[in-house]
């Protein structure tokens, strides 16, 4: 099934950007945990036409068994249509504070609960899709992503897929305990968006993401692994 889109009067810098399928590190999100408030929360993204935005308050403590609102979401803010595709898991580490290096072990991401949105973010294995995500797909460097189900026109936001973060109420600021005291928590979403184009007679997604895609009713995307594409 082939997907049409009404033709947008696009600017040249836009769509060498988009058509470079260049990868977009959203949310570079932290927190630090101390006996104080003291929550950071910077984000970045390396591509002019998308971006990351959250509901967050920075002002929020963050102290084991306390949850902090963290709604996360993805935004086209460029001027054409694009297909979105983000890698799971996220990234997350502990981190000292000053070091670029994360922690290794006793530290574990494990003491950070992220409660995803319920009913949008898949939750239960890599077999599991909602209306808004697809299942897990397996890229050929080996990297997994969900592909976002719909097509995301200029302007538009996904849902939220996060709502909040928690810290577990096993963690401790005890010296004589593993002491997660002013260590920095880091989650980072990575993504890549290609435009909804058609490049000698082939999708973006299919050139650049070598994957297939057919919209059905109410404008849901069907993603599936290209058969016979670029090897």
């Amino acid at each position: 099934m082939k997907i049409e889109r009404k033709e947008k009067k696009l600017s040249a810098k836009p769509l060498i950007l988009a058509a470079a399928a260049a990868l977009l590190s959203f949310g570079i999100t932290w927190a630090y945990y101390s006996d104080i408030i003291v929550l950071a929360n910077p984000f970045a993204t390396g591509h002019s036409g998308a971006a990351m935005v959250e509901e967050f308050n920075p002002d929020s403590s963050f102290l084991p068994g306390e949850t902090v609102i963290k709604k996360v979401a993805f935004q086209n803010t460029g001027e054409m249509d694009i297909f979105l595709r983000v890698e799971v898991p996220p990234e997350e580490a502990w981190y000292a504070k000053g070091e670029s290096e994360p922690l290794d072990e006793p530290y574990t991401t494990e003491t950070v609960i992220k409660n995803w949105k319920d009913g949008i973010w898949p939750e239960g294995g890599d077999t599991v899709s909602t209306a808004d995500w697809s299942q897990v797909f397996t890229d050929a460097d080996g990297t997994k992503y969900r592909y976002y189900r719909r097509i995301l026109s200029a302007g538009e936001t996904t849902e939220d897929i996060l709502d909040s973060i928690k810290l577990s109420t096993e963690v401790s600021n005890d010296r004589h305990d593993i002491d997660y005291s002013d260590k920095i928590y880091k989650l980072t979403f990575n993504a890549e968006a290609v435009p909804v184009e058609e490049l000698n007679g082939e999708l973006s997604v299919q050139s650049q993401w070598n994957m297939d895609v057919t919209e059905g009713e109410g404008g849901i995307l069907t993603w599936s692994e290209r058969i016979g594409g670029n090897e």
